[in-house]
């Protein structure tokens, strides 16, 4: 069976502790929903962090998912797990069904339930399609709780996911569960290289997934991984900020200030 996990890229909605924001989070959740299932057997694909949702639909689409998962966070001054699909048809229950079930038991208040919504990830896909509002980030509690919580999150997605397929869960214990901590992690650039307009990749990923975690933004730009105008103005108005040099090259001396170090 193949799976699209589609973590959220609103890096904007900031939580209520922790100094993080949703983005940040249900990437960590969908890493562990994806460790999961692929320990089951099941073909993942998982969005790239930051990822445009219409690249994200055309994406799970031209792959030929046949369940599309958007992981995301809550606001609004609620509390607990809800879970949406498009019509609230049968393909789609048998899924959304569990998948609430498994969250909602972990949650610290689990009483809203099965909805419906218009929502472009529901409507949009081909595949059958969830939207799993895990909990709400903007009261404190919640949000540490998330936070503390993100593996047992993606186990529980992916177990929901699992008895929607009709397949049995078999991995409740896994040697390299991710280490729950209080502080949200940060990603690490796999290297400390001198970053400039024109580079992509991996390391310009983490750089951009930084900058967007801490509010520069970059014009409607989310982390695709290529270093253009938008990317390096983001980085000279960080450097300015922080008041270090203000080159728009992002090398160790910007990273040591994104990562806290």
């Amino acid at each position: 069976m193949k799976v699209y996990l589609s973590p959220s890229n609103q890096y904007d909605n900031l939580y209520s502790y922790g100094n993080t924001n949703e983005m940040a989070q249900c990437n960590r959740i969908a890493e562990a929903c994806e460790k999961y299932l692929a320990a089951n057997g099941l073909e993942v694909k998982r969005a790239p962090a930051g990822q445009n949702m219409n690249t994200s639909i055309n994406d799970s689409n031209v792959w030929g998912a046949e369940l599309h998962v958007c992981i995301h966070t809550n606001a609004g001054g609620g509390r607990g797990c809800e879970v949406y699909t498009f019509s609230g048809s049968q393909n789609q229950l048998k899924y959304a069904k569990p998948i609430y079930e498994e969250v909602a038991a972990l949650t610290l208040s689990s009483d809203r339930g099965l909805k419906t919504a218009n929502f472009a990830e529901l409507r949009a896909t081909n595949a059958a399609a969830v939207y799993c509002e895990c909990e709400f980030h903007d009261s404190a509690d919640t949000a540490k709780w998330i936070i503390e919580n993100t593996d047992s999150i993606g186990k529980a997605i992916a177990k929901g996911i699992c008895a929607g397929a009709g397949i049995s869960f078999t991995a409740e214990d896994t040697s390299d569960e991710l280490p729950k901590s209080d502080t949200p992690r940060d990603p690490v650039p796999l290297t400390l290289n001198l970053l400039g307009e024109g580079d992509s990749g991996e390391d310009v990923r983490a750089l951009q997934i930084l900058l967007l975690g801490r509010g520069y933004t970059m014009e409607g730009y989310g982390a695709d991984g290529s270093f253009g105008p938008a990317t390096k103005a983001a980085v000279t108005k960080y450097q300015k900020d922080k008041k270090i040099l203000a080159d728009g090259l992002a090398g160790k001396e910007t990273f040591t200030k994104l990562l806290g170090l």
